[in-house]
């Protein structure tokens, strides 16, 4: 586990200095395909490339906390093979792109295949520094894989320069809505696939309203996903409070409100205490000042243990 951790910390670094390869690379050269293609619809605005700054940090800070902290732990063990064999094909695109167009989207496609299965593995624990980088990285590569198919649909004759657009769009909509599902609460997937769509929207504003709308169209139906996961995940539990008059738990008998939860988990601290940030019902201004939790509308969180 150790040497895989080590190998993976050395492939992030080498990963993050591929842009050194390639410093005035902006898209594939409309000169290597038979159809010369000057602006390709599909690729988005400039700016959203700048993304590939916080994945590249985000990888390593994952690479370097696993490597020191959690080196032999299986939950992050699991996915370093996959997401190992994503960033070798990674530095493979990067060497293929500027010349080979048709092989470098091949090689995007593995790569989205790798990406896509080291996150499917990767688990819950340690949620700041496990799951946010490789769901970010997952995210933008299904975005990027669809327009540099896109570009590659295009540039080859097959379709034209939007119809092509069109395709690839709801491809990666239709395939980053099913992986968004299937993740569940990772909110950093949905993400960089809805900052790929914006950018889309932004490159072909006033220049192909059909791929405009439509990417962003995509974008809202992603954020969409995203809430749907959230409320799915959240929605069928509740919270389970105890109240008494005054404030004091017990001068009346002690009573149980259970109340649907909107977009927050009611949290049990370790005092055994239960934090209710955020949920859907009423609650009386009566209820909300003899509370023993605190609620929307009170001034401070209540911190005495429940009576059982």
């Amino acid at each position: 586990m150790r040497v895989r951790a080590v190998f993976l910390l050395c492939l992030a670094i080498l990963f993050a200095l591929t842009p050194l390869m390639l410093p005035s690379f902006d898209g594939y050269d409309p000169e290597d395909f038979p159809v010369d293609v000057l602006r390709p619809s599909v690729q988005p605005a400039g700016y959203a490339f700048s993304i590939w700054l916080v994945i590249y940090v985000g990888l390593i800070l994952h690479a370097g906390y696993g490597l020191l902290r959690r080196a032999d732990a299986p939950a992050w063990d699991r996915p370093r093979l996959p997401l190992m064999a994503a960033l070798v094909l990674g530095i493979t695109w990067v060497a293929l792109a500027e010349d080979q167009p048709v092989a470098a989207t091949i090689t995007i496609l593995i790569m989205l295949g790798a990406a896509l299965t080291a996150v499917l593995r990767t688990g819950r624990e340690d949620r700041l520094w496990l799951m946010p980088p490789i769901a970010l990285l997952a995210g933008w590569v299904t975005a990027a894989a669809g327009a540099a198919s896109g570009v590659t649909l295009a540039g080859l004759g097959w379709l034209t320069d939007t119809a092509s657009a069109v395709v690839c769009i709801l491809g990666v909509l239709l395939l980053a809505a099913g992986m968004q599902l299937r993740l569940g609460r990772v909110p950093e997937y949905g993400a960089a696939v809805v900052w790929a769509l914006v950018g889309i929207t932004v490159a072909n504003w006033g220049l192909n309203a059909t791929v405009a709308w439509l990417a962003l169209a995509g974008a809202v139906v992603m954020l969409g996903a995203v809430t749907f996961v959230a409320r799915r995940r959240l929605g069928g539990k509740s919270a389970q409070v105890t109240w008494g008059a005054d404030g004091v738990v017990g001068r009346l008998p002690t009573l149980q409100v259970h109340c649907p939860v909107f977009f927050s988990l009611c949290l049990r601290s370790r005092e055994g205490v239960w934090n209710l940030r955020s949920f859907q019902g009423f609650w009386s201004p009566w209820l909300r000042r003899n509370s023993r939790i605190g609620v929307p509308g009170m001034s401070k969180w209540s911190r005495k243990p429940l009576i059982r």
